[in-house]
């Protein structure tokens, strides 16, 4: 496994994930409510099946297109190298963990605590101050982001990668 290249695809790879959600919660700030926990949602105004719809024709191919350029990407640098699933496997999870602190930071703390009293008006929420960065970290960001993206999410995408890889090159 070139660890310099997980790196450097970590980076490129999370800021295109990371930049598609900013733009695609910009557009549809109602979109993410269903993926927030109840402590966010409570007395706002519920998200309908129509916002949940819009949100993911936008959501999805942003996630096809991440799978995409990780594939093409994984197959230019490992195509004509013996590589075993364990090395794509720890490729992938750097790539997803880049993803997921890029995530935590940019975009559950800074994007949506310096934006609270926006976010809270199309919530439909009163009081803006429960999603100010601290409630936010110890509701969803560490639950998301220390527990469940590291434990969960990142095997998955590594399995996925390394399993793709392997039958791409």
């Amino acid at each position: 496994m070139d660890i310099a290249q997980a790196i450097l695809d970590g980076i490129i790879i999370g800021f295109i994930f990371n930049y598609g959600i900013y733009l695609l919660i910009t557009l549809e700030p109602r979109g993410i409510l269903h993926m927030l926990p109840k402590y966010f949602k409570n007395g706002g105004i519920p998200q309908t099946k129509k916002e949940k719809r819009a949100f993911n024709k936008r959501y999805i191919p942003i996630l096809l297109f991440i799978a995409f350029v990780m594939a093409v990407n994984g197959v230019r640098v490992y195509s004509g190298t013996e590589i075993d699933f364990w090395g794509l496997f720890w490729h992938g999870y750097i790539v997803a963990m880049f993803m997921n602190i890029g995530d935590a930071v940019f975009l559950d703390i800074l994007l949506i605590h310096t934006n609270r009293e926006q976010y809270a008006k199309a919530y439909g929420l009163e009081d803006s101050s429960r999603l100010h960065a601290i409630n936010f970290f110890k509701h969803l960001t560490f639950i998301e982001h220390c527990i469940a993206w590291p434990l969960l999410i990142c095997p998955i995408i590594a399995v996925f990668f390394a399993l793709t890889m392997q039958i791409l090159i």
